[in-house]
């Protein structure tokens, strides 16, 4: 589940929508683009209010980091994935020539999963398509099946079942985990 809503964070810090609203006077509709400020962590667009005459520029989720935001994400994104602190680390200074330790890495994490979590929180699950998957492990000689809900829209899981079984009644436990009781018809 963090996967996909760090890739949509990642679709965000790309086409990031920046707050042009005058920290000041709190207005909006008459502040224009003023320039662009370059810092450690990439441009910033600069605004500049015409009703108090201040300058300032937009917010974002990584305002006060020294790293650029695509970095600071293809990390989440790779820790996620599965690989260690280490190799993301690596990986960072390899592709994005971003030199980080794997503490700072861990640091990242601590601070993004929070704001991740209340993303998630805040989606919509609400649909009216579901997917259901279900997956064969062989644990100790037997073969256990592991059953997934996604949500169709945003590819959370919703609910998830293991059983021993393939068939209706246990499809229909992993629907009652969800949705609470169903009627036979």
């Amino acid at each position: 589940m963090y996967y996909l809503a760090v890739r949509d964070v990642k679709n965000a810090a790309t086409t990031l929508k920046e707050e042009r609203t005058c920290r000041n006077c709190g207005r909006d509709d008459e502040v224009i683009k003023k320039g662009i400020r370059y810092n450690k962590s990439g441009p910033m667009q600069m605004y500049y209010c015409k009703r108090c005459r201040k300058k300032f520029a937009a917010r974002t989720g990584f305002g006060g980091m020294k790293k650029r935001a695509e970095a600071i994400v293809a990390a989440l994104d790779l820790y996620f994935r599965g690989l260690s602190l280490s190799l993301v680390a690596q990986h960072l200074k390899a592709s994005y020539k971003v030199e980080v330790s794997h503490k700072t890495v861990h640091n990242w994490i601590k601070k993004y999963v929070g704001l991740i979590n209340e993303f998630v929180k805040s989606v919509n699950l609400d649909s009216a398509r579901w997917h259901v998957d279900d997956s064969v492990v062989k644990v100790k000689g037997d073969h256990i099946r592991i059953w997934t809900l996604l949500d169709s829209e945003t590819r959370f899981i919703l609910a998830v079942h293991i059983s021993k079984s393939r068939g209706a009644e246990e499809a229909l436990k992993l629907l009652k985990k969800r949705f609470g009781s169903f009627k036979k018809t």
